[in-house]
């Protein structure tokens, strides 16, 4: 009987463990999108990178003087406000919009599921040209109201699969139908 719980037990530690397989290909797949990234950041530092494969030397002169530059803090607080304000109107239109569809309106998914794909199917340029083209009227036209959604457009879809594949994978039906039981109102799911 030990025996047998024994081998069971190495058999689920086999099971945990990762193959080798496994593990190449993670490692591949993180050289393959950090590299980029640090080579970026390396080119950005280095003085002096068209001899050798690596820089000649390293100085943090060019962020000094990015930062000096007083549009530069500008920039950088507007391109902050606009990605968070972004986040904040997708976070605001998705949820709720993911959870009416899951739980009430579920002849919608098809097209839900449609709509979220049209960004990746339409050129950015397109997007972008036709965007311009709807909303040139005052406020809106030549705004930063007008590149937010634009940017809410393109980063929809990216918000509405997690959303909802959790509401699937949590089943929000019975945790809705659970959480009516307590009494709340209508309003409130």
């Amino acid at each position: 009987m030990n025996n047998k719980r024994e081998l069971s037990k190495k058999n689920d530690e086999k099971a945990r463990r990762p193959a080798a397989w496994q593990i190449i290909t993670i490692v591949i797949f993180l050289f393959y999108m950090l590299v980029p990234i640090l080579s970026t950041y390396l080119f950005s530092i280095a003085t002096r990178w068209d001899r050798s494969i690596l820089p000649e030397g390293y100085t943090l002169e060019y962020y000094q003087r990015a930062f000096q530059i007083s549009y530069f803090g500008t920039t950088l607080r507007n391109s902050f406000i606009l990605s968070i304000s972004t986040v904040i109107v997708i976070i605001l239109l998705i949820v709720p919009t993911v959870y009416w569809v899951e739980t009430r309106l579920t002849s919608a998914k098809p097209l839900l599921d449609v709509l979220m794909i049209l960004p990746f199917g339409i050129p950015m340029v397109v997007l972008a040209l036709s965007l311009v083209q709807i909303y040139n009227f005052r406020p809106i036209a030549r705004s930063p109201f007008l590149l937010m959604g634009a940017m809410v457009i393109y980063a929809m879809p990216f918000m509405y699969r997690p959303v909802a594949n959790a509401l699937q994978a949590i089943n929000a039906n019975t945790l809705t139908e659970a959480g009516k039981v307590w009494g709340p109102t209508p309003w409130v799911f």
